[in-house]
């Protein structure tokens, strides 16, 4: 016999505390649950055992009469169980057990449903309690009175009325169990009939059905499984005789009080007992949730795979508390069986095992051949389970189960095969879009990765665009000033100026010494206002300021311009419709001579005039008049300025006019009524306000303008006056007439001081020269002569071919002349000599100007260009000094630039003015050749080395009175004359460390400040070192050269040598650049050749000399290297391509030092025949006065021999 006990660790207390309820209700004591409870808190904790309490009451107080309600039992329960789950459970389970017991009767002395007593005795039985009651029949516990023992009775309640078919039934169920003989399937005694009713004596089983044991809650795994089977292996003997149970559920289920399970009710429990009244006579054969598809359609299938489908159900509500279909009706639940899909138990309990859900699932197929083909390989599979042996089940295939499905469901698996298949066309449809989506923006990253590698090879590409654009632009600078440097030596001056004026508008970022230098050689006579680029016309007319300082121009192409003369910078101002070209134009200057006012007038070809009057300080704001003119000639303002003339004919009938225009209250306006008719010639006298007109009556009119009073000057032979000049103390005045004779007034007497005849043509031009002792006239169109006013005969003839052009200083000194075909001329008009200089090659000059000091002229011909010509030409910016008498081996800046000295072989050392050129000082220093200077860059002290082994420390002290005296003084010998010979020595770039060198390839080294020597390098070379050099931004680290073509860097704090560099020849000069990154070496390989000091690669070389290079030197702002060569040449190349841009001749030997000034303005160099150079970049001031910086205009440059270029804000 096979004993299930329960592992859920219940104790007997609540069996005892259930026998104590059931006494005390029964004794008449009205006992709940919660006073159990309370006397065994113990239970309280326990679902099960309060369970057990509640059923015993139920029962109980049932069997008392009592009719508890459901309303109590729910109120009660929520008190007693705090889970809501459980409490649900719980209730539903009291529900069903309070229905069975409502139709039975419990109460001694009740009536039965037909209204009968209740019996007491049966036969040979003794009625001891009623234990069931079904729709159909009723189940006694009773003694059998003959055998002494307990037995169950079965009757049919209907009794006599029973049918034949429900007697057949009962006698069946007899017989089938009398044929089973097994311990789980409870016997059947005997069948007999007591007053007409049939009954079945069956065996007594006192622990109850399985239903009570569930209570609808989850059980252990294993005891489950155990439970199952036995059941299995107790139905498999039943299907073996030929018995299908056909009811197998919890309720036919009964289980000892040693947890034996045993099956009954073999054909009639269906009929007599239901659970929860799901049972229905004659109409189901099972209880709804356990019967099988097959029971329910009615169809021939039923047999032993029905039974274990019902098995299969108590393991399913065995492991998850529940059966897998239940509905609110006993219909509903059986269209679930057939319809429903049964969830796995796995998903209702977490942690199943997967094995015993597939035991469960396979029971529970829906149709039979998919099941177990009998109870023993279910209960097989139970065993390899609880073994933990591997089962033989395997689960349904998922696409079996949902055929299986969809031929149970043809319209809702349509609708399911309609909806995957829409899903499956969207994600179809979705996943082709997405697979589009994923190569479109795999292309577009594509496209952006070659957007962003084109835009990094963009970057590259203008980066080394721009790299070679500014590479180019430099190679053009260094083309166009070479250019303009030989044009100057073949002394083409105006094409040099020209070029060089071009290269101006276009420069490179920086400019070196070279660009200085050739700024001063060419521009020493001569320099150009060119306005910078853009298309203007030819100037066609210009004018002065009183102080020299402005020059005013027109062009062709309708523009007037303001010209700072100091820095070349112009100013545009603006004429309204300007597109006709500028006839004349004007200044007015206040007190100081700056200019205040400009005017301008144009004349279109359809005689369209417009008259323009700016204040200097608003080039955007004229007054206009706007008129109509046949032609117009003089242009000038008063000496105030508040006075503007205009000498003009209206149209081609009428006579020319003066017209006045006059300044009074911050605005300018016509003075009709002043208009003068009749004009002829009109001219305003230089310093002073008075006004002089010609007229067609033959007179003179000089009008004084601060007295407002006018003179009248007749002439003799009363013939037109064409041309007017005023003495320079403004006492006189002439007036050439068109009889050619020339006619002279005393301004206060009003007489006539002298009369001339002008015998080659009438006068076109008048001015008095020599001291006012003398008229210059320009007789007709060809001659130009001086007639004295003391001696009217006495008349000179300049030689001219011509005189289109014809200006005279104020001083009436100077005389510029310039013709059509023939360059300007200039003549001394106080030198006796008659012949003049010529001022360039140009020819055809339009306009000529002095300035009013005279010391400038200002000269246009046919072109957009103002040429300013210098009376007093600039020195040239290469000077020569007094020298040596022998070899000069050295040269050296003193630091603040003022001071050179140069060593030779005279054995002497010179100090030089710089500014001067004058010798200051001379020192024997040496017993033999002085081959090394060098000057501390923080001190007045001089270092020098000879070919006698001595370091010598001199001491310079200058005389602030006397600016040009200076003295050395020597102040102490570092190193004793008479041993090896030293040919170079160096400052570190602070000044703090002294080293020498030379024939002994050794280097010494000395503390500056302390004069002890630090260092003695031995063997730092194989061969002679020649030259020694600091770097600029680590005063710790030395660079040598040295005849063995080697070039060392050392560490001066430990004496090591850091680096070492090869060349292809014995080195003579070695040089860093300012910034210290670059490295130049020269000598026999008659190339400079560099290296990058940061990372010591070579860097590209200098080429261009024709012999070995013995000196080299940077600028100080790094842009400039020059080299001394041996063909007796100083080379100047450009660091950035590395070019050889000027060669500076001059020297006579070859040039054995060069070193560039501190201020960067100042080249020297000596040569092996005692030369000493000075060649001076700095540029000469260009004007009348000194240069004025707030004179530039915004976006013009100046750039200075440095490279820096100066932007001054538009005035």
């Amino acid at each position: 016999m096979n004993t299930i006990s329960r592992p859920d660790g219940h104790s007997a207390g609540y069996r005892d505390a259930c026998v104590e309820l059931k006494g005390r209700l029964r004794s008449g004591e009205p006992a709940r649950v919660e006073d159990l409870l309370a006397g065994n808190p113990n239970l309280a904790g326990d679902h099960n055992a309060v369970l057990e309490l509640i059923l015993a009451e139920v029962a109980t107080r049932s069997e008392l009469g009592e009719k508890p309600s459901v309303d109590e039992w729910e109120h009660r329960i929520s008190l007693l169980i705090p889970d809501a789950e459980r409490r649900i459970s719980i209730q539903n389970l009291l529900v069903s057990e309070m229905v069975t017991l409502s139709e039975s009767s419990g109460a001694e002395g009740a009536l039965d449903r037909d209204g009968h007593t209740p019996m007491t005795r049966i036969g040979k039985y003794q009625i001891l309690e009623e234990i069931g009651r079904g729709g159909m029949g009723i189940v006694y516990k009773a003694r059998q009175t003959n055998l002494n023992r307990i037995v169950a009775l079965k009757m049919i309640l209907t009794g006599e009325h029973a049918d034949r078919h429900e007697r057949g039934r009962l006698r069946k169920e007899a017989e089938a169990t009398a044929t089973l003989d097994h311990p789980n399937i409870v016997k059947i005694f005997d069948i007999g009939e007591h007053e007409g009713m049939p009954y079945l004596e069956m065996e007594f089983v006192s622990g109850g059905n399985l239903t009570r044991m569930l209570r609808s809650m989850p059980q252990p795994i294993r005891w489950a499984a155990r439970l199952t089977e036995t059941l299995a292996r107790a139905i498999h003997v039943a299907h073996e005789r030929g018995i299908v149970h056909r009811d197998l559920n919890p309720s036919n289920i009964l289980m000892t009080t040693d947890g034996i399970p045993k099956i009954t009710d073999f054909g009639l429990a269906k009929f007599l007992l239901s659970d929860a009244g799901l049972s229905q006579n004659g109409m189901l054969l099972g209880t709804p949730p356990y019967m099988a598809p097959e029971q329910v359609s009615g169809g021939k299938e039923v047999g032993p795979g029905t039974d274990v489908y019902a098995i299969g159900v108590m393991l399913y509500e065995m492991l998850t508390g529940a059966p897998p279909f239940r509905g609110l009706t006993p219909m509903e639940t059986l269209c679930q069986v057939m319809e429903g899909e049964v969830v796995p138990p796995s998903r209702l309990r977490h942690g199943l095992p997967i094995d015993i859900e597939t035991i469960c699932l396979k029971c529970l197929a829906r149709s039979p051949g998919q099941r177990y083909d009998d109870a023993e390989e279910l209960a097989e599979d139970l065993r390899r389970f609880q073994n933990r042996e591997a089962i033989r089940a395997r689960r349904t295939p998922r696409l079996r189960r949902a055929a299986q499905w969809a031929r149970r469901e043809p319209l809702a698996a349509g609708f399911l095969g309609l909806s995957f298949l829409l899903l499956l066309t969207l994600l179809v449809v979705a996943g082709g879009y997405s697979i589009y989506l994923h190569e479109t923006r795999g292309e577009l990253q594509k496209q952006m990765e070659n957007i962003y590698s084109h835009g990094w090879m963009s970057r590259q590409a203008k980066a080394k665009a721009d790299r070679d654009d500014k590479e180019a632009k430099r190679q053009r600078y260094d083309a166009q000033l070479s250019r303009a440097y030989d044009h100057e030596q073949r002394n083409e001056p105006e094409v040099a100026i020209e070029i060089f004026d071009v290269l101006k508008q276009n420069l490179p970022e920086n400019t070196g010494f070279e660009f200085g230098y050739v700024d001063s050689l060419i521009h020493r006579s001569e320099f150009l206002l060119s306005g910078g680029p853009g298309r203007r016309g030819a100037v066609d007319c210009a004018t002065v300021s009183g102080d020299g300082r402005t020059v005013a121009s027109g062009d062709r192409n309708g523009r007037v311009f303001l010209w700072d003369v100091p820095s070349q910078a112009s100013t545009p101002y603006m004429v309204e419709g300007g597109r006709y070209p500028i006839r004349e134009v004007a200044l007015a200057s206040d007190a100081t001579g700056k200019a205040v006012a400009i005017a301008a007038v144009s004349l279109g070809e359809d005689k369209t005039s417009t008259l323009s009057i700016w204040d200097e300080s608003k080039p955007s704001s004229p007054w206009t008049f706007r008129d109509r003119l046949e032609d117009t000639a003089e242009l000038a303002f008063s000496l105030d300025g508040k006075l503007l003339a205009l000498r003009c004919r209206p149209a081609p009938e009428s006579t020319w006019e003066t017209r006045f225009y006059k300044f009074a209250d911050q605005e300018w306006s016509e003075d009709a009524a002043a208009t003068r008719q009749g004009v002829t010639s009109q001219r305003f006298a230089p310093g002073a306000n008075l006004l002089a007109l010609g007229t067609e009556s033959g007179t003179v009119v000089v009008i004084d303008l601060d007295a407002n009073r006018g003179d009248v000057f007749s002439a003799p032979k009363s013939t037109r006056p064409v041309a007017l000049a005023f003495s320079s103390d403004r006492t006189r005045i002439a007036a050439g007439c068109e009889d050619r004779s020339i006619v002279v007034w005393d301004l206060a007497s009003r007489r006539v001081t002298a009369e001339l005849n002008t015998p080659d043509g009438p006068p076109k031009f008048l001015g008095f020269c020599n001291g006012d002792k003398s008229l210059v006239v320009s007789e007709g169109d060809t001659t130009l002569a001086v007639h004295s006013l003391r001696s009217p005969s006495a008349r000179r003839v300049l030689p001219t071919r011509g005189s289109a052009a014809i200006a005279l200083s104020r001083r009436g000194d100077r005389l510029a002349v310039g013709g059509d075909e023939e360059p300007v001329s200039l003549w001394n008009l106080e030198a006796a000599s008659d012949d003049p200089q010529s001022l360039g090659k140009l020819p055809g000059a339009k306009r000529l100007i002095f300035s009013p000091d005279g010391q400038f002229l200002f000269m246009t011909f046919h072109d957009p260009l103002i040429r300013v010509w210098r009376m007093a030409k600039a020195p040239h910016p290469w000077r020569k000094l007094a020298g040596h008498s022998k070899e000069a081996w050295a040269v050296a800046f003193s630091r603040d630039g003022k001071i050179l000295a140069s060593g030779a072989d005279d054995l002497m050392i010179k100090l030089w003015d710089v500014a001067t050129g004058d010798e200051l000082a001379a020192v024997a220093a040496h017993s033999a050749t002085v081959a090394g200077l060098a000057f501390s860059p923080v001190s007045d002290e001089l270092a020098s080395v000879g070919l006698d082994g001595a370091v010598k420390l001199w001491s310079l002290s200058r005389d602030s009175s006397k600016p040009a005296a200076a003295t050395l003084k020597l102040s102490q010998v570092l190193r004793e004359p008479k041993q090896s010979q030293l040919r170079c020595v160096a400052y570190s770039s602070n000044g703090s460390l002294l080293a020498a060198s030379g024939l002994d390839p050794e280097i010494h080294v000395w503390d500056a400040a302390s004069r002890e020597p630090l260092h003695k390098i031995k063997n730092a070379h194989r061969k002679m070192i020649t030259a020694l050099a600091y770097s600029p931004t680590n005063p710790r680290q030395l660079a040598s050269a040295s005849c063995d073509a080697e070039i060392k860097i050392w560490d001066m704090d430990s004496g090591d040598r850091i680096a070492t560099s090869q060349t292809n020849g014995a080195l003579m000069a070695l040089a860093y650049s300012p910034s210290g990154h670059r490295l130049a070496t020269s000598g026999q390989p008659r190339l400079i050749a560099s290296w990058d000091t940061t990372n010591r690669n070579p860097l590209d070389d200098i080429i261009g000399h024709p012999d070995a290079v013995r000196s080299i030197a940077f600028s100080t702002d790094g842009q400039t290297v020059a080299t001394g060569c041996d063909d007796g040449k100083i080379r100047l190349c450009d660091q950035e391509t590395n070019q050889v841009v000027l060669i500076l001749d001059g020297h006579h030997a070859r040039i054995n030092s060069v070193t560039f000034s501190p201020d960067g303005y100042t080249l020297a160099s000596c040569s092996h025949s005692g030369e000493v150079f000075l060649w001076n970049a700095r540029r000469p001031e260009e004007g009348p006065g000194p240069p004025s910086a707030g004179r530039l205009t915004r976006g013009e440059r100046r750039t200075g021999p440095r490279g820096q270029a100066e932007t001054a804000p538009r005035r």
